[in-house]
């Protein structure tokens, strides 16, 4: 019985899956984090001057511009400009952060068709990137959404009934905001995006090379050994060095003197 897989070798096993999260996440960042409104709200016109019909318009807040529309024709501005609140300093944070993670899911993908792995400190920045991009999603969309407010409509231009230097101006006031799915597609593109980081391989550790074991020298094998010595070839240890004693002679007043007359000892015989 074969045993269980891990899923992260399922994961880089699959290029289906592979090839999808990458379009996927693409696709719901830039759709999420550039194009899809984040916020809706309806207006009402509170004064209009001129001539240039701007009707009740419908404002949409995106992480890069607040658009007012009416009547098909729309009039932007940043989003970094929004005065009232956080939300527009979290919304340049999070379009900031989340443009970082794309780029870095495609270098990511471009490492995985090379067959290629990538350093462990990259990985860990992916997913220090795709949690700080889903925290400020978050916080724009409960903590900070945007707020009602007014806004004032200039155009000019001319018509058949009117001079081109006339100017018309229009005061409008908008509803709540509401959630769009902006931060929804967002999010699932960073989910996604996270799946391409997972499966992402990392350089593998060099294993430490093997110490040989170092031979003892002759003298600490001598120590180490115990028992009689049993090698037939080897030669038998020295004896220990005797040590030389000189004992000095007793000293006699009268020198010994020998008497040719005697007799020889008896052993001499």
């Amino acid at each position: 019985m074969r045993g269980a897989m891990d899923p992260r070798q399922v994961a880089r096993a699959n290029g289906l899956v592979f090839i999808g999260s990458v379009l996927g996440t693409i696709v719901l960042l830039v759709v999420g984090l550039g194009i899809a409104s984040w916020f809706t709200a309806d207006g009402a016109v509170v004064e209009s001057t001129g001539n240039d019909a701007f009707g009740p318009p419908s404002t949409e807040f995106a992480l890069a511009k607040i658009n007012a529309c009416s009547y098909g024709r729309c009039v932007s501005t940043w989003t970094f400009e929004f005065a009232d609140g956080a939300f527009g300093k979290l919304a340049l944070a999070t379009l900031a952060l989340g443009s970082a993670f794309g780029a870095l899911v495609l270098w990511f993908a471009n490492r995985r068709i090379a067959s290629a792995e990538v350093p462990a400190a990259l990985k860990w920045l992916g997913y220090a990137l795709a949690i700080a991009t889903l925290t400020t999603s978050l916080l724009c969309m409960f903590a900070y959404p945007p707020e009602a407010m007014a806004y004032e409509v200039v155009t000019s231009g001319g018509s058949l009934l009117s001079s081109p230097s006339t100017t018309g101006r229009t005061l409008a006031i908008t509803t709540e905001p509401t959630r769009g799915l902006g931060g929804s597609l967002a999010i699932a593109g960073l989910l996604l995006g996270s799946l391409v980081v997972w499966g992402a391989r990392t350089t593998a550790k060099q294993p430490e090379p093997e110490v040989e074991p170092r031979t003892p020298r002759r003298s600490e094998r001598s120590v180490a050994a115990r028992g009689p010595e049993t090698d037939p070839f080897r030669a038998a240890p020295a004896p220990p060095p005797i040590a030389t004693v000189r004992h000095p002679r007793p000293w006699t007043a009268t020198p010994v003197v020998d008497d040719p007359s005697d007799e020889p000892p008896k052993l001499l015989r």
